[in-house]
């Protein structure tokens, strides 16, 4: 996508000139506003521009800055109501009306007498602006000369991003997609979460993204500790969830699976764009990240499934190495080898040496391989069990037995392990796999890592070491013959080619009956309102075994 210029909520973001915050304005900034540096329209002060027809300040960021940081900046994509309007009153004033060349405003020319001005647009730019829809309603039948490549919103470059909308007409009600939407936001740590009405609807500004009416929206315990802990914050205000289901109301013309109408799951991973977040209305998210849910599943079970099955998957076929193509029924992906098959910048610094060097060929899992689960009723272990299962592997899950038994005996586990005591627990794990456990995956936390450690398999004079995943936390005491693993779950969103696998792989499961699916207590009526206390419940353990979905079409707000 060629570099962009935006004006919006007040901000000018350019990619062209990208900065930290707080760094000094260059001059090449000024001379985005072309004659702004010495416009009597513009004051200038450090790093911010006073409009001083509309006493509206514009403040200077980089997008890339923005994205990567997720601050206050990010809200480009998702301008509240208050914002929209003071972009609208900017540009009636005249203040923020332009000329567009190469991505860049390069002059002022707007007359206050005749509130007339000239725009140009070259094919090398795109204009990513709600204010554009904005400035085209407002000027309709006035003497301001809008050009048509203004006027169809976005400039097609060889980058087409073409959207089919079926939400602008509704097909049941005519009524054109709303601007603004509910949105559930977080102000403080260790704060409830609040409930807004003015949150815009976010944009699509990438052509491999859709747009999706939220219908369900499932509850994962990072929803109550990111906010209590500081996990996964990247800044606040901020919209949290990470696992929706809804239909598709917008979506790229190219895009090969996913259509508009079609009714989706997606496990949000990308928490830091607050577009991407299930605590609202409408949700953005990449189509290679969504998976069709096809007749005869419900949306509530496939809000309930995507984040655990994602994290199921990767502890499995990457941290482990197991080839799930292999399968005969429904065949998955080789998550290794495809990663080994992208360009070495797709995958994060951080997550690389995880994706690829961690586990050599000769230490990956294999058929007839035991596993040991703690925390398997769990929804991410109840699915880790399932995918284990298929690819012939030996399984000990540690559980509520009283509890969870049942289910997870049905599921295929061959051993299981009661966790009310962990020392005999520990006892039981080595009794029973003798020696052989080379790999295990913790769900609960560093204590019963730090337990599940303890019943690995280690040889110390010339054989494989044994791997450990912690989904939620690592031991601090660590041994020299164990490999540790925490999941790349980043890789779902970040690298397309793996995002996509897994998603078909999901939809084609799905399809053929190949899962049973976690157990879910749905709340209705309330929809985000009841978000709060459906966290509370999840946290007091009640739904244990289960997973608690919010139902968004039968609600009261």
């Amino acid at each position: 996508m060629p570099n962009t210029t935006c004006f919006t909520t007040g901000h000018l973001v350019t990619e062209k000139t990208p900065r930290r915050p707080g760094a000094e304005l260059l001059p090449d900034d000024r001379a985005l506003l072309g004659e702004a540096q010495n416009s009597p329209l513009i004051s200038w002060n450090g790093e911010t521009a006073q409009v001083l027809e509309t006493t509206t300040t514009v403040t200077w960021t980089s997008l890339e800055r923005a994205i990567e940081s997720g601050g206050p900046a990010y809200h480009r994509k998702a301008m509240t109501s208050h914002a929209q309007k003071l972009t609208k009153q900017m540009m009636e004033e005249q203040a923020h009306t332009g000329l567009w060349k190469d991505s860049r405003p390069t002059s002022y020319n707007t007359s206050p007498a005749t509130s007339k001005a000239d725009w140009t647009s070259p094919a090398s730019s795109i204009i990513l602006d709600d204010s554009i829809m904005m400035e085209k309603e407002r000027v309709a039948g006035s003497d301001v000369v809008v050009p048509d490549a203004v006027n169809s919103a976005i400039v097609q470059t060889e980058d087409e991003i073409s959207l089919t909308d079926v939400d602008m007409e509704a097909e049941n009600g005519g009524t054109s997609l709303k601007s603004t939407q509910n949105a559930l936001f977080l102000y403080a740590l260790k704060e409830k979460y609040t409930l807004v009405n003015d949150h815009a609807i976010p944009s699509i500004i990438h052509d491999e993204e859709i747009l999706i009416k939220v219908t369900a929206i499932g509850l994962n315990p990072i929803d109550w500790k990111g906010p209590a802990f500081n996990i996964g914050v990247p800044g606040l205000p901020w919209v949290f969830g990470r696992d929706l289901a809804g239909v598709v109301v917008q979506a790229p013309s190219k895009a090969p699976r996913v259509k508009v109408g079609d009714v989706v799951l997606v496990p949000s991973t990308d928490y830091r764009d607050i577009r991407k977040a299930a605590f609202q209305e409408y949700a953005i998210a990449a189509h290679y990240n969504a998976t069709r849910i096809p007749q005869g599943t419900s949306i509530h079970h496939g809000a309930a499934l995507g984040v655990a099955f994602v994290a199921a998957a990767m502890a499995l076929g990457i941290s482990f190495g197991l080839d799930f193509s292999s399968h005969t029924n429904v065949p998955g992906p080789n998550l290794r080898q495809i990663l080994r098959e992208v360009e070495w910048e797709q995958i994060s610094a951080d997550v690389r040496d995880e994706c690829l060097l961690s586990t050599p060929q000769s230490e990956c899992m294999k058929r007839g391989d035991w596993i040991a689960i703690w925390g398997a009723s769990t929804t991410t272990g109840y699915i880790t069990l399932q995918l284990a299962k298929m690819y012939g592997l030996k399984v000990v899950c540690v559980a509520d037995v009283a509890r969870h038994g049942g289910k997870l005996h049905e599921a295929g586990a061959d051993v299981l392990v009661d966790r009310q005591d962990v020392t005999r627990a520990v006892e039981i794990i080595n009794g029973v796999t003798a020696g052989n456990l080379r790999f295990g995956i913790d769900m609960v936390g560093r204590d019963t890592a730090t337990l599940l450690q303890s019943t690995l398999a280690i040889r110390k004079s010339g054989g494989t070491r044994a791997h450990l995943v912690g989904m939620t936390g690592l031991p601090k005491e660590r041994d020299h013959y164990i490999q540790y693993h925490s999941v790349p779950i980043k890789t779902f969103h970040e690298v397309p080619a793996l995002g996509e696998s897994l998603s078909m792989w999901l939809e084609a499961l799905l399809q053929n009956n190949g899962l049973i699916l976690p157990e879910v207590i749905v709340r209705q009526g309330g929809g985000l309102s009841d978000v709060n206390d459906a966290l509370d419940l999840l946290k007091s353990g009640v739904a244990s075994g289960k997973r608690i979905v919010i139902d968004m079409e039968n609600r009261n707000i």
